[in-house]
């Protein structure tokens, strides 16, 4: 597994604590670095944690991924996302974001919906079976 936030630039961290949402200027070298990680992870599935909001985000890893690629859209209500974001410790990105992430969001037509609120445990097995 690959955890997206681990892969973002000093400058888009500095950035969203500064409260500025991302471009897609932005998004670039956080989305090449991504695809390098998950192209030097042993053959096999690899599951990629990231907000690929926006179809450039989708279509340049898909470009750049070795891997075929399927999308996972997890959703939950705003209130949820907030209080999430809001309880989360040490994180860089503030809550005060989640109104322009949602604004960005073109949910992929191709992604399988997940119900997030669900318990971890049921969101891995909804995914794995997507993926049997």
């Amino acid at each position: 597994m690959v955890e997206g936030d681990d892969h973002h630039p000093i400058s888009n961290r500095n950035k969203m604590v500064r409260g500025e949402p991302l471009s897609d200027d932005d998004r670039g070298p956080w989305v090449d670095a991504l695809a390098k990680a998950i192209n030097v992870v042993e053959p096999g599935v690899v599951i990629l944690a990231c907000s690929a909001l926006t179809s450039f985000v989708r279509d340049r890893l898909t470009l750049q991924s070795i891997r075929p690629c399927r999308w996972f859209l997890l959703t939950a209500p705003t209130d949820e996302l907030r209080r999430r974001m809001e309880e989360r410790a040490g994180h860089f990105m503030p809550a005060s974001l989640l109104a322009s992430q949602l604004t960005a969001l073109v949910p992929p037509h191709e992604a399988f919906q997940i119900d997030a609120t669900l318990v971890p445990d049921a969101i891995c097995d909804a995914i794995l079976a997507q993926l049997a």
